[in-house]
């Protein structure tokens, strides 16, 4: 039952960690646009016939790519705070399977341990019947 908590506390990381990355690859697409569109503007201005349209296009586009930016940004955090508590939970549980597993070969060797004992004295009663049966021959 740990190992399955362990492994769905896996699959959780997983996600979250390909859900920080999704964001990121947005935030760098949206950054590249940015700049893409930054230096087709500076090289327009160059341009002795500049096109208006494209002017008052980038002059409304701008505000909403840096809004949708500053989302992205606290979606970030947000993925990032939310694999944060995943990557807790993972080594949570994985501390506890280990502690089980610690628990377990405590226990077989013990077990094992009893197990020689018991061997051994059954041995050694044998030795003592084999011994005392020779004497009195």
């Amino acid at each position: 039952m740990q190992k399955r908590d362990t492994d769905a506390a896996r699959t959780r990381l997983a996600a979250c960690l390909a859900e920080e990355r999704r964001i990121e690859v947005q935030k760098d697409t949206l950054i590249a646009q940015m700049e893409e569109n930054r230096t087709l503007l500076g090289t327009m201005r160059e341009d002795v016939a500049q096109d208006p349209a494209l002017w008052n296009g980038y002059r409304h586009w701008l505000p909403l790519a840096q809004a949708e930016l500053e989302r992205l940004d606290e979606a970030l955090a947000q993925a990032e705070a939310e694999s944060a508590r995943a990557r807790a939970v993972l080594m949570g549980r994985v501390r506890e399977e280990e502690g089980t597993k610690t628990i377990l070969t405590h226990h077989q060797q013990k077990q094992a341990q009893h197990a020689q004992r018991q061997e051994q004295a059954m041995l050694d009663e044998r030795a003592q019947y084999h011994a005392l049966a020779y004497e009195e021959l």
